[in-house]
Parts: C-alpha cells; structure tokens; sequence
C-alpha cells in the first residue's frame, strides 16, 4: 500500500473554516462567500443532528459483536439533567486545513511546495498584537520546551491558545508526537484551562475499559511554561485526523453512505455515553467539527515531512506553520501568487485540495456499487472516530 497523508487536527481548535474556494477563484466577492459559509455551516449541523435524531435509533437490531464489544446502543435511555456552569466567553478556535498532496514527500518539487505555501499564507493566523503580556507565548520552530518536547510546527490556535504538532524527544511512555496547546497566561486564561483540566482527567482516568473510552480524545500531560509575557498553561493531547467536517468537504457535500453514518454515528454514542454516564460530564458543543478521525504515526511523520521539504529547498515557512509574531513572509508577491494560481487551474472541479488519506479512506467511485455521479460517499468500515474539544463541556452536577 502506497504511504498515505495526512489532515491533523488539534482537538481543541476545530471550528470550520469553510472558505475552502478562496485559493482558486479571486472573483467570489465577500459578501457570496460570507453567505456560502453561513449556509454551509447551517446546512451540515442540520445534517448532522438530523442523522443523531433520526438513523441511530432504528438500527439498534441485529448488532454485530466483535472482541466482546458490541455496536448496540440503548437510546431508550434518557436522563435528565441541570447544567449549572454558564459560559461567557465562547471558545472560538481555527484549525488550519492543511493540504496534502498526492505525491510521496520526498518527491514535491518547487512548484508542489509553492503551490501549498500559497493554500496555506491565506490561512487567517492570530493576530499578532495579542503576543504581549498576558497574551500568547512566542514559540518558533525547533524550540525544545519543559526539555522534552521539540516543536516541529504550528497546527491551530483559538482566542485562548495556539496548539502545536510537537515530537517528545524522551523514551517515558508518552506517544512519540503530541498535539502542544499553549494557552494565553493572562489570569482569566488560567482559570478557564484548569477547568478544562480538571474534565480531561476525568475522562481519562475513570473507566478505560468502557467501549466508549477509546472514543474520547485523551490528554498526555499538562504542565506551566515561562515566557517574557508570562506564565502558561500548557496541555499535551494525542495527535487526531481531519474532521468529520474535512470529510464532508472532501466529498462536494454528498454525503455519507448509509453504513457509514452508522458506523460513524455508533462511535460516536459510544463516546457520549461514557462522557454521560461514567463521567457525568455534558459536551455542549457536538459538531461535525469536533468529531475526528483516528490516524497513525506514518502520516503525523509525512506532514513533518513537508516541514522539513521548504527548508530543503530554501523557502520561508506558511504563515499556518509558525506563530504570526515571526512570519517573514507579510508581503505577497501577487505575480507569483498569479502564477501558481494558474498552474492549480486542474483542481477548479473540487471544491477543496484533494488528499490522499480522506481519498483512501473515501474512494466511493472505485468501490461504491452505485455509479450514480452524485451518489454518497463510501467510507472504509474500519474509520475510527474520537470526540475533541471539552472547551465548552460542564457537569452535570456541580
């Protein structure tokens, strides 16, 4: 099998990013594209909580057992509960959609890395006025933080943090890459981490055995970081995939065959349940951003990759990869963004950069039965999801 690549997503910093046609058609005026985002971001929530009111429930005969667990789930179950914690400031993050290539790493050339680089600078970035006092810390590229984990780039970042893909350089159990989120140190910022804190340990320490647990996404470590704008939270999480969201973009907004919403909605009751009834913990904020797709090792290495690949061939890192305070790159270059531009005319037909993972794990025209041109997508019956972000989860009681 051909190496795969890879869509990462930091589990807390998913929020869509829908303006997916932006690098390939400079005529869409704002105003089309704002609407196009609200419409869509309107559209997939209702489908999304369409498939939670209406699929799940019906297929709750004839389930398939497999190593002791079962893909039944009782829905008959209803508690009712009191939320107490009431948020005011609401998270808002960005996950960077990083494009992958079809071709090996090793083997990009100039043009390939020019064209990513050109995706990936018109990323919106935090603003690089809040890396002051209170504000974010300033990370850079090879930086070895808590003499342990070496920053291999940037991922996302959100109103309260920036997350980066990091590689744990010691041999003490700890995955070998880690998703870093780095949290503003103003006070306020403290606080509202260590509650977060408090819910992952939860989470993680409470049935491991569940069927549901395996379907949470887990915390490594937590610890403080010491910067010239002040002390910061750091929590380390395991490296997740695209988005359910990513998969939906992927597919044009098809869809997903039938077996595949079960076996995507089955994972992610399970993940509810143990939230719900082991860990009397409320999510509040399930969407198809917050659901992620489990990847291994082999495509974390393959975006790392392409880190390394704009240094072999001396070009300035994406703006998406490093912190905005030390981007070098602020003035485009318009003729040669014009340039790359015309030569990713081939792919106006998506409506977003084709990648070899999500086409792999998709590829409906080669196995789905149905040659229908606007048929759903067929999905692998081995994808296996994780429910991210506790940013916004409460308990049930307080």
């Amino acid at each position: 099998m051909t190496d795969k690549k890879l869509l990462v997503c930091y589990p807390n910093e998913t929020t869509a990013f829908i303006r997916y046609q932006s690098y390939i058609n400079d005529n869409i005026s704002y105003l089309e594209t704002l609407a196009l985002s609200v419409f869509v971001h309107l559209w997939l929530t209702f489908m999304f909580l369409s498939c939670l009111a209406n699929i799940g429930p019906k297929h709750t005969k004839g389930c398939n057992e497999k190593n002791g667990e079962s893909d039944c789930i009782d829905v008959q179950v209803v508690t009712e509960v009191k939320v107490i914690r009431k948020l005011y400031y609401r998270s808002k993050s960005h996950m960077n959609m990083i494009f992958s290539p079809s071709k090996d790493v090793s083997l990009l050339d100039l043009d390939d890395i020019q064209k990513i680089r050109y995706i990936e600078n018109r990323e919106s970035q935090e603003d690089e006025k809040d890396y002051n006092a209170g504000g974010y810390m300033p990370v850079n590229i090879g930086d070895i933080l808590k003499g342990q984990y070496k920053v291999c780039r940037k991922l996302g970042w959100g109103h309260f943090s920036t997350v980066w893909l990091c590689k744990n350089l010691l041999d003490d159990g700890i995955p070998t890459y880690v998703a870093l989120k780095i949290c503003k140190s103003a006070q306020m910022f403290a606080v509202v981490a260590q509650d977060e804190i408090k819910l992952l340990r939860e989470t993680k320490s409470m049935d491991p055995t569940h069927i549901g647990y395996k379907h949470i996404v887990q915390m490594v470590d937590t610890f403080k970081l010491i910067s010239v704008n002040g002390i910061h939270t750091a929590i380390s999480m395991e490296i997740m995939g695209p988005s359910l969201l990513h998969l939906l973009i992927q597919s044009d907004f098809r869809g997903i065959h039938l077996n595949g919403v079960r076996r995507i909605i089955s994972q992610v009751l399970k993940g509810l349940i143990y939230l719900h009834d082991v860990c009397h913990i409320i999510h509040t904020d399930i969407k198809p951003e917050n659901i992620l797709i489990k990847v291994d090792e082999n495509y974390i290495k393959s975006i790392i990759g392409k880190t390394e690949r704009f240094a072999e061939l001396g070009l300035d890192m994406p703006r998406s990869y490093v912190a905005s305070d030390c981007w070098v790159d602020k003035d485009r270059d318009d003729d040669l963004d014009r340039d790359i531009l015309s030569k990713y005319e081939e792919q106006r037909g998506q409506s977003y950069p084709y990648d070899k993972f999500l086409g792999e794990l998709t590829d409906f025209r080669r196995r789905h039965a149905e040659p229908r041109l606007n048929a759903p997508m067929w999905v692998s019956p081995n994808i296996e999801i994780k429910i991210a972000d506790l940013g916004n989860a409460c308990w049930e009681e307080n």
